[in-house]
């Protein structure tokens, strides 16, 4: 039976469906982080079904069958219910469980209820096998929709859930996918019953699922050379499945032979060069350039946060990513060093203490060195709408940022074993081999993330010293790593 879950696996990429039905052993097990996101999404909707007055909620653990579940809902439909929470539709090899089906004067609305700050095209999709399995057994569905948080609300005291959540009406969309989705609908059934898995390609991969795709497409080719078309970066915007299905139909294994004539973007024909070159292509002006726009002292400065659906803190909104924790290394133009950070211990809003710290932190003058300048500068705007007195300085601190992931991004930089990559987690283990993450108990921003959350806010973990002490060793890790990137390229520029 196809469940929505795997009709958009199914439209993520066919061969994932597949392998989800007879050989889930090559698809990636949720870890604690993505486990998380699961979980935040599970709360964002036990929250937004208050939204529903007077609402019937259903659950499969409460009925002995799908068959029994199905059932009670059509009863509960036929004696007019307003609203069915979860409710459950069977039709053929169709299952459909649904967030809301709610009776109106004008017939019955579907909702969907999503962790998100507005809707997006698998949404759409989902909703559109939602409303076709429902009116195949006969409910005809007059309206679809999305609720979702409201990025414009601010919590002040309790969560008014009617400030928190908003409805996006999606009909005409969702409408004029379904023509799409029955024919879809129909292909995920043959899948499901054929003794051999569909065409793995790229090229299939589709609703933003390629990124995740190559990771599931190596383990089922474990013997792909290095430097394979599959490294080759991704297009910026849409045309990457296009891209490797003519590679692939030209029998192209390798970056190295993709033909001159192929249709590329400008990071992807450089990744090719470089390829070719077999090592590094450094443009020594531009670098020297970019360097010289650094005025000391320089302040390496990094964020950890936490971005939750629902907002745990007054002053803040969903998806807000409120910073927790600070590392800045401060670099004199003779070269010497000294760290400073905060790290956020109560569960209270941090801001007031983030900004006291900057302000400690940061003179006056010297560039403000940063990876990724988007990320940090728009925590320093939504700090500055959040606290107005301190806008002046918060906005001229975004006047002083120097991103050092420009060099790489840009591809003033480059070098083969990247891969078209610039994250710093990349960067930093080919120019500084010495330094590495693999020693710490936190090692990426997910974990830091969800670490903090448990021990300080939900406080769900009794080893919060220890999770505290492990935040400051890998955030200041995060900022020596790019004084280390620093002082390398300084050195390629004398």
């Amino acid at each position: 039976m196809i469940s929505k879950s795997d009709y958009i696996l199914y439209r993520k990429h066919p061969a994932w469906l597949w392998l989800k039905k007879y050989n889930p052993d090559f698809l990636p097990s949720p870890d604690e982080n993505m486990q998380a996101i699961i979980d935040e999404g599970r709360s964002f909707e036990a929250v937004a079904e208050k939204i529903f007055d007077d609402a019937v909620r259903l659950s499969q653990a409460d009925f002995a069958s799908i068959e029994d579940y199905a059932e009670k809902t059509r009863e509960l439909i036929e004696q007019n219910t307003g609203t069915i929470l979860q409710a459950a539709f069977i039709h053929e090899d169709y299952l459909c469980i649904a967030d809301a089906i709610t009776l109106t004067d004008k017939g019955f609305v579907l909702t969907e209820i999503k962790a998100t700050t507005e809707p997006d095209k698998e949404h759409i999709c989902d909703l559109a096998f939602q409303k076709a399995v429902i009116e195949y057994t006969g409910i005809p569905i007059t309206k679809t929709q999305v609720l979702h948080a409201d990025s414009e609300y601010i919590r002040h005291g309790e969560i008014d859930v009617s400030k928190l959540v908003k409805f996006t009406d999606v009909s005409v969309k969702v409408d004029k996918e379904i023509l799409v989705a029955t024919l879809k609908m129909r292909e995920a059934v043959d899948v499901i019953y054929k003794d051999e898995m569909p065409s793995d390609s790229l090229r299939f991969a589709d609703l933003g699922s390629a990124k995740d795709w190559r990771k599931i497409y190596r383990k089922l080719h474990p013997n792909l050379p290095q430097y394979s078309i599959y490294d080759l970066a991704s297009n910026k915007g849409r045309g990457t499945d296009k891209l490797i299905a003519a590679l692939e139909d030209g029998d192209c294994e390798l970056i190295v032979d993709i033909p001159d004539s192929t249709k590329l973007q400008a990071h992807q024909i450089d990744q090719i060069k470089t390829t070719r070159s077999g090592g590094t292509v450094v443009n020594l002006p531009l670098l020297k350039e970019f360097m010289n726009e650094v005025e000391f002292p320089l302040y390496f400065l990094d964020y950890e946060t936490i971005n939750p659906a629902v907002p745990v803190f007054d002053n803040t909104w969903s998806f807000q990513q409120v910073v927790f924790q600070l590392s800045i290394h401060v670099m004199q133009e003779d070269g010497s060093l000294e760290h400073f950070e905060y790290l956020h211990p109560d569960n209270t809003n941090p801001a007031d203490r983030i900004i006291a710290k900057l302000e400690e932190y940061i003179g006056d003058k010297g560039s403000v060195v940063v990876w990724n300048a988007s990320f940090e500068c728009t925590r320093h705007k939504e700090l500055a709408k959040l606290y107005p007195n301190k806008e002046k300085f918060l906005l001229n601190l975004n006047d002083r940022v120097i991103d050092l992931e420009i060099p790489f991004s840009k591809r003033i930089y480059q070098d083969m074993k990247l891969k078209g990559r610039s994250s710093i987690k990349f960067v930093l283990p080919l120019l500084s081999p010495d330094l590495s993450y693999k020693s710490l108990n936190i090692q990426e921003g997910g974990t830091a993330s969800r670490s903090w959350r448990e021990a300080v806010v939900t406080q769900s973990r009794h080893d919060k010293e220890q999770v505290l002490s492990d935040l400051r060793k890998y955030c200041e890790l995060d900022t020596y790593a790019m004084v280390e990137i620093y002082r390398y390229l300084d050195n390629l520029c004398k």
